[in-house]
Protein backbone atom coordinates (compact mmCIF):
# COMPACT_ATOMS: atom_id res chain seq x y z
CA UNK A 1 0.00 0.00 0.00
CA UNK A 2 2.89 2.36 0.72
CA UNK A 3 4.05 2.39 -2.90
CA UNK A 4 0.51 3.32 -4.07
CA UNK A 5 0.46 6.23 -1.62
CA UNK A 6 3.89 7.39 -2.79
CA UNK A 7 2.85 7.20 -6.44
CA UNK A 8 -0.28 9.25 -5.66
CA UNK A 9 1.80 11.94 -3.90
CA UNK A 10 4.16 12.12 -6.89
CA UNK A 11 1.16 12.38 -9.22
CA UNK A 12 -0.29 15.29 -7.21
CA UNK A 13 3.09 17.07 -7.17
CA UNK A 14 3.48 16.73 -10.95
CA UNK A 15 -0.09 17.93 -11.42
CA UNK A 16 0.66 21.00 -9.31
CA UNK A 17 3.85 21.75 -11.27
CA UNK A 18 2.03 21.37 -14.59
CA UNK A 19 -0.84 23.59 -13.48
CA UNK A 20 1.58 26.22 -12.18
CA UNK A 21 3.55 26.17 -15.45
CA UNK A 22 0.33 26.44 -17.45
CA UNK A 23 -0.84 29.38 -15.28
CA UNK A 24 2.52 31.08 -15.65
CA UNK A 25 2.44 30.71 -19.42
CA UNK A 26 -1.22 31.73 -19.68
CA UNK A 27 -1.08 34.76 -17.41
CA UNK A 28 2.48 35.96 -16.93
CA UNK A 29 3.61 35.19 -20.44
CA UNK A 30 0.90 37.25 -22.12
CA UNK A 31 0.54 41.01 -22.52
CA UNK A 32 -2.30 42.82 -20.80
CA UNK A 33 -3.54 46.37 -20.29
CA UNK A 34 -4.36 47.90 -16.93
CA UNK A 35 -5.35 51.33 -15.60
CA UNK A 36 -3.31 52.56 -12.64
CA UNK A 37 -3.57 55.71 -10.53
CA UNK A 38 -0.32 57.55 -9.84
CA UNK A 39 -0.44 60.08 -6.95
CA UNK A 40 0.74 63.59 -7.87
CA UNK A 41 1.16 66.85 -5.95
CA UNK A 42 2.34 70.38 -6.61
CA UNK A 43 5.38 71.16 -4.46
CA UNK A 44 7.04 74.37 -3.32
CA UNK A 45 4.12 76.70 -4.02
CA UNK A 46 5.03 80.26 -2.96
CA UNK A 47 2.93 81.28 0.04
CA UNK A 48 1.15 84.06 -1.81
CA UNK A 49 -0.01 81.76 -4.62
CA UNK A 50 -3.75 81.16 -4.20
CA UNK A 51 -4.92 78.25 -6.41
CA UNK A 52 -8.09 78.92 -8.41
CA UNK A 53 -8.38 75.31 -9.63
CA UNK A 54 -8.77 72.12 -7.65
CA UNK A 55 -5.33 70.57 -7.26
CA UNK A 56 -4.94 67.23 -9.05
CA UNK A 57 -4.06 64.40 -6.70
CA UNK A 58 -3.85 61.47 -9.16
CA UNK A 59 -3.00 60.70 -12.77
CA UNK A 60 -5.03 57.89 -14.34
CA UNK A 61 -2.82 56.00 -16.80
CA UNK A 62 -3.53 52.94 -18.94
CA UNK A 63 -0.37 50.82 -19.33
CA UNK A 64 0.54 47.61 -21.19
CA UNK A 65 2.93 44.89 -20.01
CA UNK A 66 3.04 41.18 -19.18
CA UNK A 67 0.92 39.84 -16.34
CA UNK A 68 3.76 39.58 -13.83
CA UNK A 69 4.79 43.21 -14.31
CA UNK A 70 1.21 44.44 -13.97
CA UNK A 71 0.75 42.34 -10.83
CA UNK A 72 3.87 44.00 -9.44
CA UNK A 73 2.34 47.48 -9.87
CA UNK A 74 -0.62 46.24 -7.86
CA UNK A 75 1.24 44.41 -5.09
CA UNK A 76 4.90 45.28 -4.50
CA UNK A 77 6.17 47.82 -7.00
CA UNK A 78 3.64 50.63 -6.92
CA UNK A 79 4.62 53.78 -8.87
CA UNK A 80 6.20 56.50 -6.75
CA UNK A 81 4.40 59.79 -6.10
CA UNK A 82 5.07 62.46 -8.72
CA UNK A 83 6.06 65.84 -7.25
CA UNK A 84 5.42 68.74 -9.61
CA UNK A 85 7.86 71.55 -8.81
CA UNK A 86 5.80 74.72 -9.18
CA UNK A 87 8.54 77.02 -10.53
CA UNK A 88 9.49 74.50 -13.23
CA UNK A 89 6.05 74.70 -14.84
CA UNK A 90 5.01 78.21 -13.82
CA UNK A 91 4.07 80.70 -16.55
CA UNK A 92 3.84 84.08 -14.76
CA UNK A 93 2.39 85.82 -17.83
CA UNK A 94 -0.59 83.42 -17.68
CA UNK A 95 -0.83 83.20 -13.86
CA UNK A 96 -0.80 79.43 -14.27
CA UNK A 97 1.44 76.40 -13.89
CA UNK A 98 0.99 74.25 -17.00
CA UNK A 99 2.11 70.71 -17.83
CA UNK A 100 1.82 69.68 -21.45
CA UNK A 101 1.08 66.16 -22.65
CA UNK A 102 4.81 65.66 -23.30
CA UNK A 103 5.62 66.78 -19.75
CA UNK A 104 3.12 64.31 -18.31
CA UNK A 105 4.46 61.41 -20.43
CA UNK A 106 8.01 62.14 -19.29
CA UNK A 107 6.96 62.17 -15.63
CA UNK A 108 4.95 58.95 -15.92
CA UNK A 109 7.82 57.15 -17.69
CA UNK A 110 10.11 58.03 -14.79
CA UNK A 111 7.89 56.07 -12.39
CA UNK A 112 7.30 52.85 -14.38
CA UNK A 113 9.46 50.04 -15.70
CA UNK A 114 11.20 50.32 -19.09
CA UNK A 115 9.26 47.32 -20.35
CA UNK A 116 5.93 48.98 -19.61
CA UNK A 117 4.26 50.90 -22.43
CA UNK A 118 1.94 53.85 -21.92
CA UNK A 119 -1.33 53.27 -23.78
CA UNK A 120 -3.11 56.46 -22.74
CA UNK A 121 -3.20 59.17 -20.10
CA UNK A 122 -6.62 60.55 -19.25
CA UNK A 123 -5.28 64.01 -18.44
CA UNK A 124 -3.73 65.43 -21.61
CA UNK A 125 -2.84 68.67 -19.84
CA UNK A 126 -2.57 69.74 -16.20
CA UNK A 127 -3.17 73.38 -15.43
CA UNK A 128 -3.12 75.15 -12.07
CA UNK A 129 -4.48 78.69 -12.40
CA UNK A 130 -3.75 81.01 -9.50
CA UNK A 131 -3.93 84.56 -8.23
CA UNK A 132 -1.34 86.41 -6.17
CA UNK A 133 -2.89 87.31 -2.85
CA UNK A 134 -2.12 89.76 -0.07
CA UNK A 135 -1.59 88.45 3.44
CA UNK A 136 -2.91 88.95 6.93
CA UNK A 137 -2.74 86.98 10.19
CA UNK A 138 -5.99 85.63 11.64
CA UNK A 139 -6.70 83.63 14.82
CA UNK A 140 -7.75 79.98 14.63
CA UNK A 141 -11.14 78.88 15.95
CA UNK A 142 -12.15 75.26 16.51
CA UNK A 143 -15.47 74.38 14.88
CA UNK A 144 -17.51 71.58 16.40
CA UNK A 145 -17.70 70.10 19.87
CA UNK A 146 -15.05 68.29 21.89
CA UNK A 147 -16.33 66.82 25.14
CA UNK A 148 -14.93 64.59 27.86
CA UNK A 149 -16.43 62.30 30.47
CA UNK A 150 -19.12 63.58 32.85
CA UNK A 151 -16.62 64.52 35.58
CA UNK A 152 -14.35 66.48 33.24
CA UNK A 153 -14.37 69.55 31.05
CA UNK A 154 -11.85 70.06 28.26
CA UNK A 155 -9.23 72.69 27.59
CA UNK A 156 -7.71 72.87 24.10
CA UNK A 157 -4.33 74.32 23.18
CA UNK A 158 -4.02 75.23 19.49
CA UNK A 159 -0.63 75.26 17.76
CA UNK A 160 -0.24 77.62 16.01
CA UNK A 161 -3.08 79.71 17.44
CA UNK A 162 -3.11 81.94 14.35
CA UNK A 163 -2.32 81.41 10.65
CA UNK A 164 -1.61 83.50 7.55
CA UNK A 165 -4.34 83.85 4.96
CA UNK A 166 -3.62 84.95 1.38
CA UNK A 167 -6.34 86.34 -0.88
CA UNK A 168 -7.25 89.32 -3.04
CA UNK A 169 -8.51 92.42 -1.20
CA UNK A 170 -12.27 91.88 -1.51
CA UNK A 171 -12.00 88.34 -0.10
CA UNK A 172 -9.31 89.08 2.47
CA UNK A 173 -11.40 91.86 4.05
CA UNK A 174 -14.19 89.37 4.84
CA UNK A 175 -11.98 86.87 6.67
CA UNK A 176 -11.57 87.46 10.42
CA UNK A 177 -10.92 83.91 11.62
CA UNK A 178 -9.58 80.61 10.33
CA UNK A 179 -12.03 77.86 11.29
CA UNK A 180 -11.09 74.20 11.48
CA UNK A 181 -13.18 71.59 9.76
CA UNK A 182 -15.94 70.48 12.10
CA UNK A 183 -14.76 68.23 14.94
CA UNK A 184 -17.26 66.20 16.95
CA UNK A 185 -15.42 64.12 19.53
CA UNK A 186 -16.79 62.87 22.85
CA UNK A 187 -15.68 60.77 25.79
CA UNK A 188 -12.11 62.09 26.07
CA UNK A 189 -10.64 61.02 29.43
CA UNK A 190 -6.90 61.66 28.93
CA UNK A 191 -4.62 64.12 27.17
CA UNK A 192 -5.24 63.76 23.43
CA UNK A 193 -3.34 65.14 20.43
CA UNK A 194 -5.27 65.87 17.23
CA UNK A 195 -4.58 67.37 13.81
CA UNK A 196 -7.31 69.62 12.44
CA UNK A 197 -7.42 70.89 8.87
CA UNK A 198 -8.35 74.52 8.26
CA UNK A 199 -11.65 74.81 6.42
CA UNK A 200 -11.09 76.03 2.87
CA UNK A 201 -12.52 79.27 1.53
CA UNK A 202 -12.83 79.78 -2.23
CA UNK A 203 -10.22 82.25 -3.45
CA UNK A 204 -8.16 82.09 -0.25
CA UNK A 205 -5.22 80.03 0.98
CA UNK A 206 -4.29 79.37 4.60
CA UNK A 207 -0.68 78.74 5.62
CA UNK A 208 -0.28 76.37 7.35
CA UNK A 209 -3.33 74.42 6.17
CA UNK A 210 -3.70 72.51 9.44
CA UNK A 211 -3.10 73.00 13.16
CA UNK A 212 -2.33 70.77 16.12
CA UNK A 213 -4.76 70.47 19.02
CA UNK A 214 -3.80 69.32 22.49
CA UNK A 215 -7.02 68.47 24.30
CA UNK A 216 -6.60 68.29 28.06
CA UNK A 217 -9.44 66.91 30.22
CA UNK A 218 -9.69 68.90 33.44
CA UNK A 219 -11.52 67.74 36.58
CA UNK A 220 -14.12 70.31 37.62
CA UNK A 221 -15.83 70.47 41.01
CA UNK A 222 -18.71 72.59 42.24
CA UNK A 223 -18.02 75.58 44.46
CA UNK A 224 -20.47 77.74 46.43
CA UNK A 225 -19.55 81.34 47.28
CA UNK A 226 -21.52 83.93 49.26
CA UNK A 227 -21.46 87.22 47.33
CA UNK A 228 -22.80 90.59 48.61
CA UNK A 229 -25.50 92.24 46.50
CA UNK A 230 -24.59 95.67 45.10
CA UNK A 231 -27.34 98.26 44.59
CA UNK A 232 -27.25 100.36 41.41
CA UNK A 233 -29.01 103.55 40.31
CA UNK A 234 -30.16 104.66 43.77
CA UNK A 235 -31.50 108.26 43.57
CA UNK A 236 -30.08 110.91 45.89
CA UNK A 237 -31.67 110.69 49.33
CA UNK A 238 -32.86 107.09 48.81
CA UNK A 239 -31.38 103.96 50.34
CA UNK A 240 -32.39 100.55 49.00
CA UNK A 241 -32.13 97.89 51.68
CA UNK A 242 -32.15 94.25 50.61
CA UNK A 243 -33.05 91.13 52.57
CA UNK A 244 -30.84 89.16 52.47
CA UNK A 245 -27.85 91.40 51.71
CA UNK A 246 -25.91 88.59 50.03
CA UNK A 247 -26.67 85.55 47.90
CA UNK A 248 -25.04 82.21 47.20
CA UNK A 249 -23.41 81.79 43.78
CA UNK A 250 -22.59 78.30 42.58
CA UNK A 251 -20.24 77.36 39.75
CA UNK A 252 -17.99 74.58 38.51
CA UNK A 253 -14.28 75.25 38.67
CA UNK A 254 -11.02 73.54 37.81
CA UNK A 255 -9.79 71.63 40.84
CA UNK A 256 -6.36 73.27 40.40
CA UNK A 257 -7.80 76.78 40.75
CA UNK A 258 -10.54 75.94 43.28
CA UNK A 259 -8.87 77.69 46.22
CA UNK A 260 -8.10 80.88 44.26
CA UNK A 261 -11.74 81.57 43.33
CA UNK A 262 -13.25 84.08 45.79
CA UNK A 263 -16.21 86.44 46.14
CA UNK A 264 -14.30 89.45 44.75
CA UNK A 265 -14.33 87.82 41.32
CA UNK A 266 -18.15 87.92 41.21
CA UNK A 267 -20.71 90.69 41.18
CA UNK A 268 -24.43 90.39 41.89
CA UNK A 269 -26.49 93.54 41.29
CA UNK A 270 -29.91 94.89 42.16
CA UNK A 271 -31.17 97.77 40.00
CA UNK A 272 -33.30 100.38 41.75
CA UNK A 273 -34.97 101.22 38.45
CA UNK A 274 -36.58 97.77 38.38
CA UNK A 275 -38.71 98.63 41.45
CA UNK A 276 -39.00 102.41 41.02
CA UNK A 277 -42.59 102.17 39.76
CA UNK A 278 -43.71 100.94 43.19
CA UNK A 279 -45.59 97.97 41.76
CA UNK A 280 -43.00 95.34 42.62
CA UNK A 281 -43.10 93.09 45.69
CA UNK A 282 -39.61 91.71 45.10
CA UNK A 283 -36.39 93.15 43.73
CA UNK A 284 -34.76 91.20 40.89
CA UNK A 285 -31.03 90.48 41.15
CA UNK A 286 -28.59 89.48 38.42
CA UNK A 287 -25.12 87.96 38.23
CA UNK A 288 -23.20 90.52 36.18
CA UNK A 289 -19.58 89.45 36.62
CA UNK A 290 -17.76 86.14 37.07
CA UNK A 291 -14.37 84.65 36.10
CA UNK A 292 -14.13 83.29 32.56
CA UNK A 293 -12.46 80.16 33.92
CA UNK A 294 -15.58 78.90 35.74
CA UNK A 295 -18.39 76.90 34.18
CA UNK A 296 -22.15 77.23 34.65
CA UNK A 297 -22.18 80.14 37.16
CA UNK A 298 -25.61 80.76 38.68
CA UNK A 299 -27.26 82.52 41.62
CA UNK A 300 -29.46 80.54 43.99
CA UNK A 301 -32.03 83.37 44.14
CA UNK A 302 -33.22 85.63 41.35
CA UNK A 303 -35.12 88.07 43.58
CA UNK A 304 -35.03 89.31 47.19
CA UNK A 305 -37.16 91.32 49.61
CA UNK A 306 -36.47 95.04 49.85
CA UNK A 307 -37.19 98.20 51.80
CA UNK A 308 -36.83 101.78 50.53
CA UNK A 309 -35.55 104.27 53.08
CA UNK A 310 -35.26 108.03 52.78
CA UNK A 311 -32.00 109.42 54.12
Amino acid sequence: MNWIRQEFVVFLFMLFVSASFWAFQSFFGKTYEKEIAIPIEFAHLPKNVVPLDELHDTLNVVIRDDGLALLGYEMWDKPANIRLIFNKYNKPSENAAVLTNADIHTLVKSTISRSTKIVSIKDEKIQLRYSLGKKKRVPVRVKGKITSTTTHHTHSDITPDSVDVYAVDNILDKISFAYTKSLNISGISKKTHLTAEIEKIDGARFVPASVKLKVIPVVFVEKAIVVPIVCRNEPDGIKLRLFPKSVTVKCSTDINTYSSIDKNMFCVEADYNSIASGNEDKCAIMLTKYPKTVKNPRIMKTEVDFLIEKK
